[in-house]
């Protein structure tokens, strides 16, 4: 890998089939090397869906842009949290508002929801509700995205706790990693899978011991397998047979690849990753990008990122690796945007 060329004063960027798209340190909106917008405030995070991208101001004021046309909207109440071909949602004061394609608003949460996922083929919803002050009411819910109508409600108190070090800790939900025909597929805070039945809400399976909060991707469309890569463990599952495929300890890897001895600790690890046409893309320690081939089990390819200044990192974010065709996109720490060539 080498680095094909670089972009500088980039706060967020998105790049897919349809345009690359910046958020600037100097506070401007770009479409390649062209500014379309500009704020006083400054912008969040930038995300895109095929021909549509959204971001906020600092303030919260959500910039809706299409790729294609060019064409801004502003949304000066409400914040943009998500858009697709089919559905956007908002916020605005605490609450949580899903619109159709049309703009026609179909469902209102009555809180402001970060971590959810829309299974599409059923117009549905699945949201997870938890304060941080009060852990024992957190749950997974699953309800309609054209009206407000609860299917069900999964309440994680009913995992029990898990021990994380000496303290009893109650389960959390990481992430939602996806859906396949029905059966939901979580990441919990203790580092277990969770397998869900969106038709009866019963839990399927509870991998308590793969290792994984976070990083797991579904292998490919319509696969029941997924694999995931974090710190020094790759595991895959299959969530029809609700059984572990494969749980391996990289860390063998992870020395051969940074040189250090048998005898000696592993303190490489794989932080930030995504999963590309097949392969993992990860941020190690010493800022080093590798790529790793789930069916070799081999590390393909790594580039080591020298920085001028000993502060400079690799932005962590999954938002901040991103790969389109034979590109690598990443982001660093001081607003440099590298991009490399595989």
């Amino acid at each position: 890998m080498q680095i094909k060329k670089t972009k500088n004063d980039i706060h967020s960027f998105c790049v897919n089939d349809f345009q690359k798209i910046y958020t600037t340190t100097t506070k401007e909106i770009m479409l390649d090397n062209e500014v379309i917008f500009r704020s006083e405030d400054g912008f969040q995070e930038i995300y895109c869906a095929n021909s549509a991208a959204i971001t906020n101001t600092i303030n919260g004021i959500g910039i809706e842009i299409d790729l294609l046309s060019k064409e801004i909207k502003t949304l000066h109440d409400e914040s943009l949290r998500y858009i697709d071909e089919n559905f956007k949602i908002t916020f605005e004061n605490g609450k949580t508002k899903i619109y159709s394609k049309d703009n026609r608003l179909t469902a209102i949460k009555p809180l402001r929801i970060f971590k959810f996922i829309l299974h599409k083929y059923t117009k549905c919803f699945v949201y997870y509700e938890g304060s941080y002050f009060d852990t024992s009411n957190h749950k997974i819910n699953y309800s309609s995205l054209l009206d407000d109508k609860i299917f069900f409600s999964f309440p994680l108190a009913s995992l029990g706790t898990f021990m994380d070090g000496v303290e009893e800790t109650p389960y959390q939900v990481m992430e939602f990693s996806g859906i396949y025909q029905n059966i939901l597929v979580c990441t919990l805070n203790s580092g277990g899978i969770l397998l869900l039945d969106l038709q009866s809400g019963q839990m399927l399976e509870h991998f308590r011991e793969v290792g994984i909060r976070t990083g797991v991707y579904q292998e490919s469309d319509g696969s029941s397998r997924f694999l995931g890569l974090k710190h020094t463990t790759f595991i895959e599952i299959d969530v029809v047979e609700r059984k572990v495929i494969r749980r391996i300890n990289l860390e063998s890897l992870f020395k051969e690849l940074m040189n250090i001895p048998n005898e000696t600790p592993c303190w490489f690890t794989a932080g930030t990753s995504i999963y590309k046409n097949g392969l993992f893309y990860f941020y190690g320690d010493r800022n080093v990008l590798v790529i790793f081939d789930p069916k070799s089990e081999k590390i393909i390819d790594h580039y080591n990122f020298k920085f001028e200044k000993t502060a400079t990192q690799l932005k962590g974010g999954n938002g901040n690796l991103q790969v389109l065709n034979n590109e690598i996109y990443c982001l660093d720490t001081s607003g440099t945007l590298h991009i490399i060539e595989k």
